[in-house]
């Protein structure tokens, strides 16, 4: 015989099935079926609401481990005015985004192989290219709102940002750094609702409260900074090299007026970079420009003895980033240089060495 199950209909005062069968109509909590409305108005599929992002994508465990790693830590620094937006905000709107996931996973396994030496590369690459193929995408496709426009942006930082992590992405890295700053004046244009724009003028009023009761930068390290760029002007052969070399050695002049000067002199290295036009950038992080390499890593030093300084942009936040493929693009300049050349690399590399034995910096 089969039994037939008759639910409460719900309906006030007293539903049929329930008078039929003489028993008391049960009604949800008000607050209780608010809250359920809710849901369905916000998430017509509850169960897809459970998963990283509604798409059939599967993810592992270990990729479970890398978001874990991702919010605890390996999140990007900027922007400065609230990078608490990459905990908040960015993870939900990967949730609908399948190739900032992706970027996600992918300069968290760059990160984590740096502070723990496991072999992650191949999982580090694995995301990233399809962080940047879905970028790509994303690019070519009209966005239809802020949200759109928010996951292709944070992607762009993160590819940037990973470009940093890994050994051979020096060249990537002054590529996707500009190519971040072009997307962001792109898509400010678009005049979306967007939550993500990093602007310059809330950096720096945030800045100007964190440069307070700043160390002096060791005056025998900026003078070494200054003789070493003297000495590299022979080598500068092309008109970009000459307009470079002039912010770097504007940040060593600046440590003789004030810390504070140095902060802001430095992030002007950066908006040089990226406000050159597209044949001076090319001809500036050339392979073969070997004036423009010895100032890349001129750069790099200055960052790592800056970094009394520039490290205030963390405030409030332990600083996670290891320095140790920094290095690593000092010592590469250095190995393809002609022997007759490789003197004009002696002050980055005595600063590379100073710290190389360093996990942290």
């Amino acid at each position: 015989m089969k039994l037939t199950v008759l639910q409460c209909q719900e309906t006030r005062p007293s539903c049929h099935n329930c008078t039929r069968k003489d028993i008391e109509c049960t009604y949800p909590d008000p607050k209780t079926l608010s809250a359920l409305r809710m849901s369905a108005t916000c998430s017509p599929t509850p169960i897809a609401s459970l998963n990283l992002q509604g798409t059939p994508t599967i993810f592992s465990l270990n990729d479970m481990r890398l978001f874990h790693h991702f919010l605890l830590g390996a999140y990007p620094h900027i922007p400065i005015s609230d990078n608490s937006i990459w905990v908040s905000q960015v993870p939900l709107i990967a949730h609908h985004n399948e190739f900032l996931m992706h970027a996600i996973l992918g300069i968290a396994a760059s990160h984590l192989e740096l502070v723990t030496g496991m072999d992650l590369q191949t999982t580090a690459i694995y995301h990233r290219i399809h962080a940047i193929k879905g970028s790509n995408t994303a690019i070519l496709t009209r966005r239809q709102t802020g949200s759109d426009a928010d996951a292709l942006l944070a992607s762009c930082y993160l590819i940037a940002f990973q470009s940093s992590y890994i050994k051979d992405g020096l060249q990537e890295f002054f590529q996707t750094v500009r190519g971040c700053s072009i997307l962001s004046n792109h898509l400010r244009a678009e005049n979306l609702p967007m939550t993500f724009f990093l602007t310059e003028e809330d950096d720096f009023s945030f800045m100007e409260e964190r440069l307070i009761n700043l160390s002096v930068l060791p005056r025998n390290l900026i003078e070494g900074a200054k003789n070493s760029l003297t000495a590299v002007l022979p080598l500068l052969d092309r008109p970009v090299n000459l307009l470079f070399y002039q912010v770097l050695f504007d940040v060593t002049k600046a440590a003789a007026i004030s810390s504070v000067q140095v902060y802001f002199k430095f992030i002007a290295v950066y908006r040089f970079i990226i406000g050159l036009e597209s044949q001076p950038f090319r001809d500036l992080i050339d392979p073969k420009n070997l004036g423009g390499r010895v100032l890349i890593t001129h750069f790099l030093a200055i960052q790592i003895v800056g970094d009394p300084i520039i490290g205030r942009e963390w405030s409030g936040r332990n600083k996670s980033t290891p320095v140790r493929y920094h290095l690593d693009w000092i010592y590469s300049v250095c190995d393809m240089l002609p022997d007759d050349k490789k003197k004009f690399n002696g002050w980055p590399r005595a600063v590379a060495d100073s710290v190389r034995d360093a996990i942290w910096y």
